[in-house]
């Protein structure tokens, strides 16, 4: 990962809930060992759907919603991304679905995913995120650097001029903007120079049967229409 890249946890963090900061401000250690539950407890939770849930359990799948993402910025700040990735996956599954703090456990989880450098897992991630909060910054940020790591350069513009949309003053947006457009100019012309390479292979292959090759012909344009014509030149 470079710089540019680096996912800074505290920017993870700003998006909680204030009443949650408070909360595990307060906490102490022998607390969160009386809070966390047993896998038995957790596997209960999981098997009833939503509607079979009385009020008291529904509080309690939300607490280990929360617990479990508060497990995993522990484990991002120390660079432990497949632990925080599973205590992410834990929080997702446990949340409702309209649940709005489900986009940022995947905006969370797709951050371990890029510092891994999992391209296509961390895109899938943000555009879940998306999906559930179109405006979350982040996820735009972090789908439009996977899709440059993948060479998907117009959809990562894409998600870059989204977010000069909604946030024009978004950190290193101009230059990322930038980057990524010389790199998708420089792609097409390379995938030009190879077609072209490919139709002069095929080109010579037909032409070869009748002792002939591309080299019999000569392109000219017309300055006026600006059209191709092909004359046979005799060598």
């Amino acid at each position: 990962m470079t710089s540019k890249e680096n996912i800074e946890v505290t920017e993870i963090e700003k998006k909680e809930k204030g009443s949650e900061e408070t909360n595990s401000s307060k906490e102490s250690e022998e607390t969160k060992g009386s809070t966390e539950a047993s896998d038995s407890e957790i596997e209960g939770l999981e098997e009833i759907t939503e509607i079979e849930l009385t009020e008291e359990q529904k509080k309690k799948r939300r607490e280990l919603s929360q617990e479990a993402k508060s497990k995993g910025n522990k484990f991002f700040v120390q660079k432990d991304f497949e632990s925080a990735i599973q205590e992410y996956t834990l929080a997702i599954e446990l949340s409702f679905e309209e649940d709005q703090n489900k986009a940022i456990y995947f905006c969370n989880r797709a951050a371990c995913h890029l510092s891994l450098s999992n391209w296509k897992e961390c895109a899938s991630d943000c555009s879940k995120t998306i999906k559930i909060s179109p405006t979350y910054l982040k996820a735009y940020y972090r789908r439009g650097i996977s899709y440059e790591r993948l060479e998907q350069f117009e959809e990562s513009l894409q998600d870059f001029n989204k977010i000069k949309e909604l946030n024009p003053r978004f950190p290193k947006l101009h230059s990322a903007i930038e980057r990524i457009t010389k790199k998708r100019d420089e792609k097409r012309q390379k995938d030009l120079e190879q077609m072209k390479s490919q139709l002069k292979n095929l080109g010579n292959t037909l032409l070869g049967k009748f002792g002939l090759s591309t080299d019999n012909f000569q392109v000219q344009k017309d300055p006026n229409s600006g059209s191709y014509s092909m004359q046979f030149k005799n060598n």
